[in-house]
């Protein structure tokens, strides 16, 4: 049974959590976004801007650092609910 300063914990990082899928759902947007201009541009055979591409390629390394981020809390809140679990009463 967690104590309160577990229960502190686990609440921190449920909201670091939450926050982390909220900034990779939007990097997700972002660069579906970007892609999709990408795409319509080589469909009607325009030439792509390179500062589309490098927008793009600056979104694609936000949605890897937000999946780092996310797996990172994910991981935090499994071990810190191990030991807070393993703690006992």
């Amino acid at each position: 049974m967690p104590n309160a300063k577990d229960e502190n914990d686990l609440a921190a990082l449920h909201e670091r959590l939450q926050a982390a899928r909220r900034v990779l759902r939007e990097a997700y947007d972002q660069r579906d976004a970007l892609a999709e201009e990408i795409a319509t541009a080589e469909k009607i055979g325009a030439g792509v801007d390179p500062k589309l591409l490098i927008a793009f390629s600056a979104a694609e390394r936000a949605v890897l650092a937000a999946e780092a981020e996310m797996k990172d809390t994910e991981y935090a809140r499994v071990v810190t609910q191990d030991l807070a679990d393993d703690a006992g009463p």
